[in-house]
Formats: C-alpha cells, structure tokens, sequence
C-alpha cells in the first residue's frame, strides 16, 4: 500500500537583502587609499565596486569614498588608510568599523 500525501506547492522564499545586495560604504584618509581598496575589491571578485564622493555625513577625510557589495570582512580588506566603513540601509548609514 502507498500513501501519497499532497502538499501545495511553495513559493520560494527570497531574503530581503541578499549579501551581494547590500552596499557598503567605506571611507579612506587619502585618495590613494581608496585607489588601493578599490583594486583589492575587485581582486576579490567585486566587479561593482566603485569610487564616489564621500558623503558629507560619513567623511571629512580626502573626500574619496569606496561602495561596494562584498560582506565587510577586516581582516582582508582593511589596511591603515581605511578611515571607517558603513552599511548603507534605505538612505542611512550604519558604522560597522572605526579605524582610530
């Protein structure tokens, strides 16, 4: 005897953010430093990573800021220009590092 029991089907269910979703912000004491964090980026395989203006409320640094969609890991992307970097969440942004 076989018992078959018929569920209905699921929609897949899709995360609200996904990781290469997300952007960051990361904001740098010199120019070069962003030149440099932008390389290793793309080094990583962040093909969208780009260099924009900082915005006026995260940086009064060198002006130079970095976006990009790779999950935020320290321990291979910060070196010592890396002034801070930030989530950016519907027009805010949320500081998850500090280089002081």
């Amino acid at each position: 005897m076989v018992i078959r029991l018929n569920y209905p089907r699921m929609a897949a269910i899709t995360p609200l953010c996904s990781p290469s979703d997300m952007a960051w912000i990361a904001t740098f004491h010199s120019h070069f430093g962003a030149l440099n964090f932008q390389r290793r980026l793309r080094q990583l395989g962040d093909s969208r990573a780009e260099i924009i203006p900082a915005p006026r409320r995260l940086s009064i640094s060198c002006g130079s800021a970095v976006r990009f969609h790779l999950s935020f890991d320290p321990s291979v992307m910060v070196d010592e220009d890396t002034d801070g970097v930030f989530l950016e969440e519907d027009g805010h942004y949320r500081q998850v590092f500090s280089n002081d």
